[in-house]
């Protein structure tokens, strides 16, 4: 992948079991590790279809690109700087994808949900 496409940068947060409350739940931390990136939206590939009583309405997903040797895999937090893709997202699907003309790992592809 031409890394000059990879324009952003985010956080990524992947979270494991720390310690246990009181409670018996699981506490779970972890250290945010920081990388080069590429936010967008596909308007090829459509996104899901909400019906809302007055019609139905086309939702986008957020989409990321890493680098081949970034690490993330679901449920990893991404949060931004970035104007209109400041997260905090978790992360839906991961994509690793090849090159065009070989076997080689070229970058990885993530779908993204909103956190509220």
């Amino acid at each position: 992948m031409n890394t000059d496409i990879l324009i952003h940068t985010c956080s990524i947060l992947h979270t494991v079991p720390v310690s246990q409350n009181k409670y018996g739940e699981e506490v779970r931390g972890g250290l945010p590790v920081s990388s080069a990136c590429r936010f967008y939206t596909s308007r090829r590939i459509p996104g899901r279809m909400s019906s809302v009583g007055i019609g139905e309405f086309h939702i986008d997903t957020p989409k990321l690109a890493l680098p081949a040797t970034a690490t993330v895999t679901e449920n990893d937090i991404i949060t931004s700087s970035v104007m209109s893709f400041t997260g905090p997202y978790r992360v839906s699907h991961v994509n690793p994808l090849a090159d065009l003309y070989s076997s080689t790992l070229d970058h990885i592809e993530c779908e993204l949900e909103a956190i509220e």
